[in-house]
């Protein structure tokens, strides 16, 4: 059941061309997420994130005018804050600092991969309805992306600044151990999850 949000009046009101309500509807949305994230983050730090969340979790479940219009706007922003978050990580990176972290980075992804994953979606969902392959199947296939690369980057750059709590170190580690994660999954999992749905029975076979 969706919630309704009378906004035609604020957008119908104002002497705007026809054309340029959609616009305004658009730049709504986006102050609404930025006032939440300013408004969260000034009074407890790093709280702004979940409130921008939030706010749009709620703003995607109301019913707003001009709908298709801020949904095209919303994946043109999401294009150019994944650029930005992928590119902010990988120039916090060196390349030597990912290598430093040698078998004990991989044993990271692997737990990540083999266990830690597979358990979260066994016991997600319980009761669900789903056979045993699928939930394998599900557990397999679990590229980490956007959501940990913006904790990571965030995080990283608090520890670098001179500010307590300081930890450089600590940051490259952190960074490299989640760039690691996100490089292994996205090229493992995503790759071959073809061949995994196959092998478990779930999709079909790569060859029909």
């Amino acid at each position: 059941m969706s919630i309704h949000v009378d906004l035609d009046p604020l957008l119908t009101r104002v002497e705007l061309p026809p054309d340029r309500a959609p616009q305004v509807a658009r730049l709504l949305v986006l102050a609404a997420a930025v006032t939440a994230f300013a408004t969260a983050d000034s009074v407890f730090s790093e709280a702004g994130i979940v409130a921008a969340a939030t706010a749009g979790f709620v703003l995607g479940n109301v019913e707003l005018p001009h709908q298709e219009s801020v949904h095209r706007f919303k994946r043109d922003v999401t294009v150019l804050v994944l650029s930005f978050v992928f590119i902010a990580l990988a120039a916090l990176l060196e390349f030597s600092e990912l290598l430093a972290l040698g078998v004990a980075g991989l044993a990271v992804v692997a737990v990540v991969m083999v266990v830690l994953r597979p358990l979260a979606v066994f016991v997600s969902t319980i009761g669900c309805g789903f056979t045993v392959r699928e939930r394998l199947f599900v557990g397999a296939i679990g590229p980490r992306g956007i959501i940990p690369a913006t904790v990571a980057t965030l995080f990283a750059i608090r520890l670098e600044t001179g500010a307590p709590p300081s930890d450089p170190a600590g940051a490259d580690v952190l960074l490299g151990t989640v760039f690691l994660v996100i490089l292994v999954t996205v090229v493992v999992e995503t790759g071959f999850a073809r061949w995994i749905g196959a092998a478990l029975g779930v999709v079909r076979s790569v060859d029909e």
